[in-house]
């Protein structure tokens, strides 16, 4: 049998337990709002240097059947080596892209190039980065510019989630994923040829 101060003590357990839990929850969304913020500053100065540095831009050329194992140019700014510039034209979204995966603010060449037409560009789902991306209509406009000064154009032809990798053959597929983190989404691009 338990006495009634023994209840209480439970239940003072009890509560006590569910607010660990609950300063655990806040501690964790602070830890993600930081990482995104912080993300954006990043990801803003990083653009900002990489735009001075590109030269003038041409229309970049997709060449179907050339070779993508040499890897795509790319310039250091603090530290980092940064392949172009990504614009999603609908979402007014520009992020610098950087060579490879090496942190989660900005988004990083997976594989290809953009030149081969198999160019992989994933990234984070933080809301300012690749947050939006399953939100991008069929259609909508995409833009590479590589560190050269050359100009890919895509348009989006499909989206759709999948847990595991997408084997659809496209110009430009971004990746990441969704909100909820369970599977990954992929954004297939044609390149605009002319």
């Amino acid at each position: 049998n338990r006495t009634p101060e023994m209840r209480r003590h439970a239940g003072s357990i009890l509560i006590l337990t569910g607010m660990v839990f609950a300063a655990f929850g806040a501690l964790l969304l602070l830890c993600g709002w930081y990482q995104s913020s912080s993300a954006d500053g990043n990801s803003e100065a990083a653009l900002a240097s990489l735009e001075s540095l590109i030269p003038d831009k041409t229309q970049g050329t997709i060449v179907d059947g050339s070779d993508s194992s040499t890897g795509m140019p790319a310039v250091e700014i603090n530290g980092r080596s940064y392949a172009g510039i990504l614009e999603l034209s609908s979402q007014d979204g520009k992020w610098p892209v950087a060579e490879s995966e090496s942190s989660a603010d900005c988004p990083y060449v997976s594989e290809g190039t953009a030149e081969s037409g198999t160019l992989v560009i994933a990234g984070t789902n933080y809301q300012d980065l690749f947050g939006k991306l399953s939100e991008l209509g069929d259609g909508a406009s995409v833009k590479f510019t590589d560190v050269r000064g050359n100009v890919y154009d895509y348009q989006v032809t499909s989206i759709s989630e999948a847990q595991g990798p997408s084997g659809t053959s496209c110009d430009l597929q971004l990746r990441t994923s969704n909100k909820t983190g369970t599977q990954k989404v992929f954004v297939n691009c044609a390149g605009i040829r002319s």
